[in-house]
């Protein structure tokens, strides 16, 4: 019998090697996006928040001048909010970049009391 496993050992690392990798640069990129979506759905809930909040004035207040249009800072993220009247509801949009450098709008309407 042959005592030299020299081979054996060889083979046996490269594909212990080849499945490291593999299992590597499925991870990292999954990974990668993940934490993308995540701070994307973050800064959405964040900002749909603060929409409602800023609505509440225009809905419930009738001092307050419609239309309205003025941006804030949110996250490090400039967010330009307008309110303004369709026929009997108030409706508020949000406008901002998001983390993949995409614009995204996003409004709620709500009835004049």
């Amino acid at each position: 019998m042959l005592k030299d496993n020299c081979g054996f050992i060889f083979i046996e690392t490269l594909i212990t090697f080849s499945i490291v990798l593999v299992t590597i640069s499925i991870i990292l990129p999954a990974t990668v996006f993940i934490k993308g979506e995540r701070q994307k759905l973050n800064d959405r809930q964040i900002i749909v928040t603060k929409l409602h909040d800023l609505m509440q004035p225009y809905i419930h207040d009738h001092e307050q001048t419609i239309p309205d249009s003025f941006t804030q800072l949110i996250n490090e993220k400039h967010v330009h909010f307008e309110v303004a009247a369709e026929q009997m509801l108030i409706k508020g949009c949000a406008n901002w970049e998001n983390v993949k450098k995409e614009r995204e709008t996003f409004c709620l309407y709500a009835y004049e009391k």
